[in-house]
C-alpha cells in the first residue's frame, strides 16, 4: 500500500476524469468545425501516399459525450502536419483533406486530444505504412537526426528538451531513485536521462540501448562511469539477450509513442522489458506524446499499475502520460 500511495506522489495534479472527458468532447467539436471549414474533398495526387505509408490515430470517443463516435487521423509524421481526417458520427461516416497551409489551425488540436486520451481509448494502426513506414527517426525527414530537432522545437516559450528536462526526467528520476540499483534506459538516445539519473542519486548504474548510432556516441560522450552504452536494435526479436538483468528498474521516456514505433514492436518491446525486470522493480514508461501502452497491456503482463498521468504544470496546461507499473515482490 505505501509502495501504491507513494507512486502517486509525482500526480497529485491529476486530471479530474469528468474534467477530461469535458475537455476532450470540446476539443473534438472545435476539431469537427475546423475540418468543416478547412477540409477538402480529397488529398491532391502528390500526397496520395498519405493512404499508404501514413501511422493513423484512431479515436474511439463514444464515452465522452462527444459530436462524433469515431475519428481516424492519417499522417505521414509529425514533422509533416498534413492530415486525413475521417469522422463517424451514428452510421454516417465523411473523410476531409486537411493541406498542410491548414493544418496549423487543425494540429494543435490533434495534439492536445491525443495528450489527453494517453493511451486509454487511443488505438494506434500502423497498418496502412506497409514494410516502411516513415517514422520520425528516418533522416529523410530530420537530416540532422530526430531527436535532436524533436528537442529543439518551440512550445509556447519553452522548447520539447526542456520539458524533457524539466519535467519528465524529475519525475522519473523521482519514482526510480526510491530504490536506487542498475537502471534500463530503453531508447536512451544521447544519454541525458541517464546522467539525470545518475547525477540525481537515483540510479547506481545505468545501461543505455538505442540504435541511432549518433546518439549513442553523445551518449557516450556525455557518461562515464556507472553506465554502459548498448548499440541494439529494439524491433529485433533478439535484443535482449545482449543486456545483463534483471534490472531495478526500466524506464522509457518518449519510446512508446505513436510516431516512433509501430505498434507491434511496440508490445514486443513490453514484453521483452518485462522479463528483464527484478521482482519490485518498476517499468516507469512518459513522454510528450500519444502513448502506445495501455494500462490493460501492463496489467497483462502481471505488473500493478500505480499511476497514468503526469500533470504538466505551467507547460501548455496539458497532461502527459506517465505510468509506472511495479512486479510482484519476490516472497
Amino acid at each position: 500500500m505505501e509502495a501504491a500511495s507513494a507512486d502517486r506522489r509525482p500526480c497529485l495534479g491529476v486530471t479530474d476524469e469528468d474534467a477530461r472527458r469535458a475537455q476532450v468532447a470540446g476539443l473534438v467539436a472545435e476539431l469537427v468545425r475546423v475540418v468543416q471549414q478547412v477540409g477538402q474533398d480529397a488529398p491532391p495526387a502528390q500526397h496520395e501516399v498519405i493512404r499508404h505509408v501514413a501511422v493513423v490515430h484512431a479515436l474511439d470517443l463514444r464515452a465522452f459525450g462527444a459530436p462524433v463516435d469515431r475519428v481516424w487521423i492519417a499522417q505521414r509524421t509529425s514533422a509533416s502536419p498534413a492530415m486525413w481526417v475521417t469522422m463517424q458520427a451514428g452510421e454516417r461516416t465523411w473523410s476531409a483533406w486537411i493541406p498542410q497551409s491548414a493544418a496549423w489551425v487543425a494540429q494543435p488540436l490533434v495534439v492536445e486530444l491525443l495528450v489527453r486520451l494517453h493511451g486509454d481509448e487511443l488505438e494506434i494502426d500502423a497498418s496502412l505504412a506497409g514494410e516502411h513506414p516513415i517514422l520520425p527517426h528516418s533522416t529523410f525527414v530530420h537530416p540532422d537526426g530526430w531527436w535532436p530537432a524533436f528537442k529543439a522545437r518551440e512550445l509556447d516559450g519553452s522548447t520539447l528538451g526542456g520539458v524533457y528536462r524539466d519535467l519528465l526526467y524529475p519525475a522519473v528520476a523521482e519514482i526510480v531513485g526510491r530504490r536506487p540499483g542498475h537502471v534500463l534506459d530503453l531508447g536512451g538516445g544521447d544519454g541525458e536521462l541517464a546522467a539525470a539519473l545518475l547525477g540525481a542519486g537515483a540510479a547506481t548504474n545505468v545501461t543505455v540501448v538505442d540504435r541511432n548510432q549518433a546518439l549513442l556516441a553523445a551518449a557516450r560522450g556525455r557518461l562515464t562511469e556507472g553506465a554502459t552504452v548498448v548499440d541494439a536494435d529494439l524491433a529485433a526479436k533478439g535484443w535482449p539477450a545482449s543486456l545483463e538483468g534483471p534490472f531495478d528498474a526500466i524506464v522509457a521516456v518518449g519510446l512508446f509513442e505513436s510516431n516512433v514505433l509501430p505498434t507491434a514492436v511496440a508490445r514486443h518491446v513490453l514484453e521483452a522489458a518485462r522479463l528483464r525486470l527484478a521482482p519490485g522493480g518498476a517499468l516507469v514508461i512518459t513522454g510528450t506524446g500519444a502513448a502506445l501502452v495501455r494500462r490493460a497491456q501492463l496489467e497483462a503482463l502481471a505488473l500493478d499499475v500505480t499511476n497514468a498521468t503526469l500533470p504538466a504544470g505551467e507547460v501548455r496546461g496539458a497532461t502527459y502520460p506517465l505510468y509506472v507499473a511495479r512486479s510482484a515482490s519476490r516472497t
